[in-house]
């Protein structure tokens, strides 16, 4: 839930366990990709990611993905668009307003 504030929304903190939990659940129909832009940037929570999913995979199925975009030295040397995919699907029923808020926020 988002509240309001003086000029900004608070949206809820979630951690890699809040998170890893919610994705793993047997009866969701999630899975998770982790697209790696900056690896160097990104690695503490790719590794956090990775070891959670590896630790459940016995018990969930589920593995986790990763999708290197771009060649290491390609990467470094470029600047990105990011493009946003928002789904309102029932997965995220009651959760929009603070979607479009973590998004407005990135």
């Amino acid at each position: 839930m988002i509240h309001a504030t003086s000029s900004f929304y608070e949206v809820p903190t979630h951690t890699i366990i809040s998170i890893c939990a919610s994705l793993l659940k047997k009866d969701a129909e999630i899975d998770q990709s982790f697209c790696r832009i900056k690896p160097n940037t990104t690695a503490k929570t790719e590794k956090a990611f990775a070891s959670y999913y590896d630790a459940q995979k016995y018990e969930t199925g589920k593995q986790f993905t990763k999708i290197k975009l771009f060649d290491d030295k390609e990467q470094e040397a470029q600047s990105f668009h990011f493009i946003f995919v928002l789904d309102e699907s029932g997965s995220v029923a009651g959760e929009w307003n603070a979607l479009q808020s973590a998004y407005n926020t990135f």
